[in-house]
C-alpha cells in the first residue's frame, strides 16, 4: 500500500511538471525585420591611385554618414568605374517575400524560413592601371538591424545597431592566366573577403522563449560564395581559410550576394517546471533504491 502512494505521488509529479511545462504562451511563429545598411566610404582613392566616388547617401533609418554605393576606378583615365551598392529591406520589402524562400507563401518572415535582409550588388568593369595592391581597399559596411513582434514595429524584440561587417576587395590582374582562378571555371574574376564571425547569430528571450536569429550568405547567378569550408565548388579554392568567406565576381558582370536570416525557438523551462521534474527524478532514484 506505502508504495502504491509513493508511486501515485511521482507520477503526480511527473504529471505537474508536464502540465506546468505545457501551458506557457505559445511561441511567435511570425516575426517582422527591419535592416538599414550603408558604406563606409574607403577614403577619397584607392591605394593604386584611381579615384573613390561616393554615391548616394544611406537612407533614413542606416548609420549616420554612410553611402548606398561607391565606385572606384584605375589611374588610366579612359578606365571604366566598378561600383559596389548595398541594399537593407524590411520583411515587407525583402526579396524573399512571396518567392521562393517564402515557404508558406503568405508574405510573412515565419520561424524557420531563411529571408533576404540586405543584398550588396556590384558592377564589375576591367579596372586599367598599374599592379594593384592587396587589397586594393578596404571598408566597413554598418547596420541596424532590429526584430519586432508585430507588423506595425511597435514591439522590439532585438535591436543591433552599427553592426560592422568588414570587407576587403582585391582586383585581380585583367589577362590570364590569372594567379587564382575561379572555382566556377571563371578567369580574371575580382574577390572580395571578409570574416564569418561578423555574422554571429544574435539571441533574445520573449514569454518564456528564447529566440536565434542566424545568418547566411547566398550568391546570386554567376556569384560564387565560398566559406572557407571547402565544400561544394569551393573545394578548389587554394585560398579559402577557416573563419571567412571570399566573394567571386566576374569581369563585366554584376554580382549580387545576399545576406539571409533565419528564426530558431525554443521554450525556456520554468523554475517551478525544473523543481516538479527534479521532485520526480528523486523519487524514481528512491523506488530504484527500495526495489534494490
Amino acid at each position: 500500500m506505502r508504495m502504491t502512494q509513493k508511486r501515485l505521488v511521482i507520477s503526480s509529479a511527473i504529471g505537474l511538471a508536464a502540465i506546468s511545462l505545457d501551458v506557457s504562451a505559445a511561441p511567435l511563429e511570425t516575426l517582422y525585420f527591419t535592416q538599414d545598411v550603408g558604406w563606409v566610404l574607403p577614403g577619397a582613392t584607392t591605394t593604386a591611385g584611381g579615384p573613390i566616388v561616393a554615391g548616394p547617401a544611406a537612407p533614413a533609418g542606416a548609420p549616420a554618414g554612410t553611402f548606398s554605393s561607391f565606385s572606384w576606378a584605375g589611374t588610366d583615365p579612359d578606365s571604366d568605374f566598378s561600383s559596389i551598392e548595398i541594399a537593407g529591406y524590411t520583411d515587407t520589402t525583402s526579396p524573399s517575400a512571396g518567392g521562393a524562400q517564402d515557404l508558406n507563401n503568405d508574405g510573412l518572415w515565419t520561424v524557420g524560413e531563411s529571408w533576404t535582409i540586405s543584398s550588396l550588388m556590384e558592377d564589375n568593369h576591367v579596372i586599367e592601371g598599374p599592379p594593384f595592391p592587396d587589397p586594393l581597399w578596404v571598408t566597413n559596411a554598418l547596420s541596424n538591424f532590429r526584430v519586432f513582434a508585430d507588423p506595425g514595429r511597435t514591439i522590439e524584440l532585438l535591436a543591433d545597431l552599427g553592426h560592422a561587417t568588414r570587407i576587403e576587395f582585391f582586383e585581380t590582374p585583367n589577362t590570364a592566366p590569372c594567379e587564382t582562378p575561379s572555382p566556377l571555371g571563371s578567369t580574371c574574376d575580382d574577390v572580395y573577403t571578409g570574416f564569418m564571425i561578423d555574422f554571429t547569430p544574435l539571441e533574445f528571450d520573449f514569454e518564456g522563449f528564447h529566440y536565434t536569429v542566424n545568418f547566411d550568405l547566398q550568391g546570386g547567378p554567376g556569384t560564387l560564395v565560398c566559406r572557407g569550408d571547402g565544400a561544394g565548388l569551393c573545394a578548389g579554392d587554394a585560398d579559402a581559410e577557416e573563419g571567412t568567406f571570399r566573394v567571386y565576381t566576374p569581369e563585366g558582370e554584376m554580382s549580387v550576394v545576399d545576406v539571409l536570416a533565419s528564426v530558431t525557438v525554443q521554450q525556456i523551462p520554468e523554475p517551478g517546471s525544473l523543481a516538479l521534474c527534479g521532485l520526480a527524478l528523486v523519487g524514481l532514484g528512491a523506488v530504484g533504491r527500495r526495489r534494490s
